[in-house]
């Protein structure tokens, strides 16, 4: 049993605590670490096993993807999923972390770690005179670096800026042609997005997802150096195509895959698809269930 007893994602103060009640979610659904991984790679997601125990040790705060993919693997909800998100981006702004970085607030259950000491404590004591010429030379150089620091501060005294918590939700989410392009991390898109078909090659995955609440689709493809361009069509005839090298790169969390910018599509997509090309075949799959991996014949072939 946990020594803080239940906790609920929105009660917990820091990282420490968020670790704690991601692990009573771990141990309400009676899962392995194995299964977990399991179950996220039926969801097209990745969630390495030693990832997932360091996240559940609390030695690092998970990134909001590496999140989402255990709460899905979980059977979380969205709604649900959207207060595990939100607790997660208002613990990693006040504490000033970003995803996957060493937690400083607590380390074990109930241990917090020991107040971090002031940087100016941890220089060593300056030998100044208090009589003579080093003393004054001392006194007169910090009183011109005060005078030079206080005629360089803008009107109305210092800005303060706040931290970036990197979360998928930073920015709002879009909707159907306000979607248009843009990354589905960035835009809130991945709290609901749902797989609605894939087709696994040589070469990996090739995903197709669909968000209700961004009514858009985007493609997740195994990273692979033979690929070669992805072509994706919605299902009222638009169409995206571009190089490998422009997909983005997933969080360090779940690096194997790349990812497609979004196309609007309607709340139930019908005959949308999408085609990765590799340099010896092409996988296409669709949102009607249709799945084709077709193999390039080879110059000694016929």
């Amino acid at each position: 049993m946990e020594s803080l007893g239940e906790l609920r994602p929105e009660q917990a103060r820091d990282a420490g605590e968020f670790a704690v009640a991601l692990r009573q979610l771990k141990a309400c659904t009676g899962l392995t670490y194995r299964q977990l991984e399991e179950r996220a790679a039926e969801h097209g997601d990745v969630l390495a096993r030693s990832t997932l125990a360091d996240v559940l040790s609390g030695r690092t705060t998970p990134r909001p993807e590496l999140l989402i993919a255990f709460l899905r693997a979980c059977g979380v909800g969205p709604a649900e999923m959207r207060t595990w998100i939100r607790a997660r981006e208002r613990i990693a702004a006040a504490s000033g972390t970003q995803g996957d970085e060493r937690v400083a607030s607590a380390t074990r259950d109930g241990e917090r770690a020991p107040e971090q000491v002031p940087w100016w404590s941890r220089w060593p004591a300056w030998p100044v005179r208090r009589r003579g010429v080093v003393g004054t030379v001392a006194l007169l150089v910090i009183v011109v670096i005060a005078g030079v620091a206080y005629i360089a501060m803008p009107a109305g005294g210092p800005k303060v800026v706040k931290a970036s918590s990197g979360s998928a939700a930073a920015s709002s989410p879009c909707g159907s042609d306000g979607c248009r392009g843009k990354d589905p991390e960035q835009h809130g898109c991945l709290y609901d997005g749902r797989r609605v078909n894939s087709v696994k090659t040589e070469a990996g995955l090739v995903n197709f997802f669909h968000s209700l609440q961004c009514r858009s689709l985007w493609a997740e493809i195994s990273h692979d150096p033979a690929l070669v361009s992805i072509y994706m069509k919605n299902d009222t005839g638009e169409a995206l195509s571009m190089g490998s090298r422009h997909l983005k790169r997933t969080a360090p969390s779940a690096g194997t895959m790349v990812r497609t910018p979004m196309l609007p599509s309607a709340k139930a997509p019908r005959h949308a698809e999408v085609c990765a090309t590799y340099r010896q075949m092409e996988a296409c799959v669709s949102t009607d269930n249709m799945t084709r991996v077709k193999p390039y014949p080879t110059q000694s072939a016929g």
